[in-house]
């Protein structure tokens, strides 16, 4: 076997192992995406507008203080679901285009009759690490992430809409 030819087929399956896992990459990041990260998203707007009309009616400015995070939550709700929209359809786009390449790069291992078996263990091998890393990241950057206090929260709006005491 010439060197050239030796130098193809490594080239081939390390693109078609490259293609498939950013393919399974892509899947992944997007059901991640949907099923963990936009449902959190929407908890936390839905806790920040209960805990907006739960502010004591004797806070100064409890009325201001309702409107402007109603007012919010309402803006949120809305660019949440314009993002959701916009990555749902980006997403299936990169992802047919990344299965097309992947099917091109097959069909041309299968004419010159390269194996895939080590492409599939290397994007196997990637995928898995990669998904418990992406996992064990979110998980432990949440449990460390901490919101504004209540009344952090409300004593901040308040100064910006020059209602609270100096």
């Amino acid at each position: 076997m010439s060197d050239k030819n030796s130098f193809g087929i490594v080239l081939t399956q390390n693109a078609f192992s490259l293609f498939l896992t950013a393919t399974c990459m892509c899947v992944f990041e997007l059901l991640f995406l949907y099923l963990v990260v936009f449902p959190d998203i929407g908890r936390t707007l839905d806790t920040l507008a209960k805990s907006a009309i739960a502010v004591p009616v004797d806070f100064p400015g409890v009325d201001h203080v309702r409107v402007v995070v109603s007012a919010l939550e309402q803006r949120e709700k809305k660019r949440l679901a314009s993002i959701n929209q916009g990555t749902k359809q980006f997403g299936v786009l990169l992802v047919m285009l990344l299965v097309a390449a992947c099917i091109a790069i097959a069909v041309v291992m299968n004419r010159k009759k390269i194996s895939p078996s080590l492409p599939l263990q290397s994007t196997a091998a990637t995928v898995l690490v990669l998904v418990l890393f992406q996992i064990w990241f979110y998980h432990n950057t949440k449990r460390d992430f901490r919101f504004a206090s209540d009344d952090e929260l409300y004593t901040m709006v308040l100064k910006e809409l020059r209602c609270a005491p100096e």
